[in-house]
C-alpha cells in the first residue's frame, strides 16, 4: 500500500509546453475533425484546463511559427480541491 507522501501530487507538476488553452480553442473551432488530435468526450486534457493556472511565455521573436503558444503550466492545490489523481 502506497502512503499519502509517497503519492505524486498534481500541484507538485510544472508543464512547460503548448497552451492547454490553445488545443482547447482548437477543439471548439473543430480544426482537426478527426484522427489524431480531435474532439474527444473523454478528453483528459478538458478535465484539467479549469484546474490549471497558465503563464503564457513571450514569443520567441527568432522562431515565432514554432513557440507561439508556450506556457508554463501549473496546478494551484486551491483549484484541486480534494480530487485525487
Amino acid at each position: 500500500r502506497e502512503s499519502a507522501a509517497a503519492r505524486p501530487c498534481l500541484a507538485d507538476v510544472m508543464i512547460l509546453g503548448n497552451s492547454f488553452e490553445v488545443y482547447a480553442e482548437r477543439d471548439d473551432l473543430r480544426l482537426v475533425v478527426q484522427g489524431p488530435g480531435a474532439p474527444r468526450e473523454d478528453s483528459v486534457l478538458r478535465k484539467l484546463l479549469p484546474l490549471c493556472h497558465e503563464q503564457k511565455l513571450p514569443t520567441f521573436e527568432q522562431c515565432p511559427e514554432a513557440f507561439n503558444d508556450l506556457s508554463v503550466i501549473s496546478f494551484p492545490a486551491e483549484a484541486l480541491g480534494g480530487l485525487k489523481f
